[in-house]
């Protein structure tokens, strides 16, 4: 009988799994301008992304490119004709900072860009997706994307993609001060900045959108102190996800660093696969009860 078994091993076919495929979720990180939102995707891809488990960052400001010649380029620089360089190094480009300045100052003429940019970058962020959950061979590890935007609630991302939300909320007084480092602007243009965004913990309350589509679970996350907080907070988040998947955090070795090069790093699934193959095989008491075993649990493939 053992012969037979070892014969049915190593012959032409192969035994695969009929396993599900691997954990997949997306978090949505809402927050206005300077809530945190790429400080809290950086730290917790370098921290605990690794080979068993994929963090995915995916930032919508870096998909609003207006390439020239493009369609979406091209409706920019008629709607916004002094945007466009037209000398130096840059020349034949959209101006983002000049873009920036001028919506910011105009709740109308920002919506009337998003209007323009959210149906493009709607597309790439679907097409994004879809690529993650169809790799090549093989199977990737769980994968978490992490989906930030300002406007994640506002262009019905929240609704459409994601199974978990972020809110990060930032009192203004604690944004104004990081947008005028950052931008090395006035206190004047960061306060316009700030208007002109929705506020995150209001655009995600409710259990409906306003489509009808059931909103997917909020996690209001506070950034009114220092980052080392909201890195807290974005960890302990983190790992209410990693719970739901039904696998661990990844482990980070002793005296810092992270766990990207995989060093430490493991998660574990409710029961190994060679546990239930072995259970399997003990069960069976000739070829043709193994091959029943092996029809409920394998398929045979060339």
């Amino acid at each position: 009988m053992f012969l037979h078994i070892l014969l049915l091993l190593i012959s032409p076919f192969a035994v695969v799994p009929l396993l599900p495929p691997p954990p997949f979720h997306v978090v949505g990180i809402a927050g206005g301008i300077c809530s945190g939102k790429s400080s809290i995707s950086s730290h917790l891809v370098s921290k605990y992304n690794s080979s068993t488990l994929s963090i995915v960052p995916i930032n919508s400001d870096r998909l609003a490119s207006y390439p020239p010649g493009s369609p979406l380029f091209d409706s920019v620089v008629a709607a916004f004709p002094t945007v466009l360089t037209t000398s130096g190094p840059q020349k034949g480009t959209v101006n983002r900072t000049a873009l920036g300045e001028i919506v910011f100052n105009s709740p109308p003429l920002l919506s009337r860009l998003e209007s323009m940019v959210w149906p493009t970058v709607t597309e790439s962020v679907q097409a994004t997706l879809t690529s993650l959950k169809s790799p090549p061979a093989p199977p990737p590890p769980p994968t978490i994307v992490l989906l930030e935007s300002a406007s994640l609630v506002k262009a019905s991302w929240d609704t459409t993609f994601c199974d978990t939300v972020w809110a990060i909320t930032t009192p203004p007084g604690v944004a104004v001060p990081r947008i005028m480092e950052r931008d090395q602007c006035d206190e004047m243009k960061a306060w316009s900045k700030v208007k002109a965004q929705e506020v995150a913990k209001d655009g995600a309350s409710g259990s409906t959108s306003s489509s009808g589509n059931v909103r997917p679970h909020v996690r209001i996350i506070e950034n009114d102190k220092e980052m080392s907080d909201l890195m807290v907070a974005a960890e302990a988040a983190l790992d209410a996800v990693v719970k739901t998947l039904h696998v661990t955090m990844p482990t980070i070795p002793r005296g810092g660093g992270t766990a990207g090069n995989g060093a430490g790093a493991a998660f574990l699934l409710k029961k190994p696969l060679l546990e239930e193959v072995a259970e399997g095989l003990a069960k069976t008491t000739s070829l043709r009860a193994l091959m029943t075993w092996t029809r409920g649990h394998f398929l045979l493939i060339r």
